[in-house]
């Protein structure tokens, strides 16, 4: 590794990988504009004054905002391209692909007790700004010298908060949306320079419940590679509600993506919980209910019922409630009267223990079982599956 002296900049050359906010006319088309404007300052005003004001406009948040991508070739070395969307085409087969892809963006935040935690955000970079500083002479250990240049890139981005194919707001993987197209080289090169990816939605808070967050990362000369990058990346939340590929000179659209808030379409497991029901599905069913964003279940409580669900991996697989306050012969009777004579029933001492079993047409299994006569626990599950 290189010894970096800190210089102050000697010159300062820009480069800006833009986006095209549509209608920018419009405040509420320029809202995102503004408040990753305000990001990037509140990150250099707060690095020289840690009392310095946010100036971060979170009253924005709901204000909708439309973006156009220019598609970048993602088959040049040596080249990044300008934003999170990309083209390549592969002569042999013929195909064109069409990429809008995520990366993931990490913060130092607060787990659901308060306690420091890495955050991690899925993220579409929209573009940026390069910034060089004046190059000087580093030296190694080993006293070998080299010539370093220094970069300090800025990127814009939003972090999705909700998007096409989202199970929930902790859903950090890292996805792609991808239109392949086979064509001859002649129409997919005129494809190719047409083509932009068109995303619309509305500005959100972030799991931290702020609007915005700053990242900085550092990457140092080495003897091999003697340049200095710092990379600064704002991002705003976004409930992104369709991401579209579409021709530039007609509007053509040539695959798109809508947010599907439709309930799932599984098996009732518990009142109106369905196996498979993503975390953002439920959500929607109870958007009283707030789901921590570093725990795979949920409580809710539903008269003299406490459920607990199950939702590891982002779906509903389980419900284990507890009934308060009733006999277990009380809630034997209730189940029979929903489910029928049950498969299995244990249940000849039921003031001391009680078991039994109940199955489905469409597959749940429903295990109630008691100890003693106030304890009742009922258990919902898909037959085979794995519960917790």
């Amino acid at each position: 590794m290189i010894r970096c002296p800190r210089l102050g900049w000697e010159r300062i050359l820009s480069v800006f990988w833009g986006f095209i906010l549509t209608a920018s006319q419009s405040g509420a088309a320029a809202a995102l504009d503004d408040v990753l404007a305000a990001a990037h300052r509140d990150r250099v005003n707060q690095a020289e004054d840690s009392f310095a004001s946010p100036t971060v406009d979170s009253s924005k948040v709901g204000e909708p905002f439309q973006i156009v991508l220019q598609i970048g070739d993602g088959t040049v070395r040596g080249r990044e391209t300008p934003n999170s969307s990309f083209y390549a085409y592969d002569p042999e087969k013929g195909e064109l692909e069409l990429v809008l892809s995520t990366a993931s963006e990490r913060a130092v935040g607060e787990d659901d007790e308060g306690f420091a935690a890495l955050i991690y955000y899925s993220v579409i970079r929209l573009g940026g700004r390069s910034r060089a500083g004046a190059s000087y002479i580093g030296q190694n250990a080993f006293g070998v010298q080299s010539r370093v240049e220094v970069s300090n890139r800025m990127y814009d981005a939003i972090a999705l908060v909700d998007a096409p194919g989202m199970t929930g707001p902790d859903d950090t993987s890292y996805r792609s949306y991808t239109a392949t197209f086979t064509l001859p080289g002649p129409e997919a090169r005129q494809i190719a320079a047409d083509a932009v990816v068109r995303i619309e939605g509305t500005l959100a808070l972030l799991g931290t419940g702020k609007l915005t967050r700053c990242t900085s990362d550092y990457n140092g000369p080495t003897i091999d590679h003697p340049t200095e990058i710092t990379t600064n990346t704002c991002f705003a939340g976004a409930r992104v509600d369709r991401i579209a590929f579409m021709r530039e000179s007609t509007g053509e659209v040539l695959k798109e993506w809508h947010v599907d808030n439709s309930p799932a379409a599984g098996p009732v497991l518990w009142r109106d919980i369905r196996y498979g029901m993503t975390r953002k599905q439920f959500g929607f069913l109870h958007p009283e209910v707030e789901w921590p964003r570093f725990r795979s279940t949920v409580e809710i409580r539903e008269a003299q019922t406490v459920a607990k669900i199950n939702g590891s991996g982002g779906v509903v697989s389980s419900v284990q409630t507890t009934v308060e306050g009733q006999h277990p012969s009380s809630v034997r009777r209730d189940l029979i009267a929903t489910y029928g004579t049950p498969r299995e029933d244990r249940c000849e001492y039921v003031d001391s223990f009680c078991s039994a079993k109940w199955l489905t047409p469409d597959g749940v299994l429903v295990e109630l079982s008691s100890i003693g006569s106030t304890y009742v626990r009922v258990e919902y599950s898909m037959e085979g599956k794995s519960k917790w």
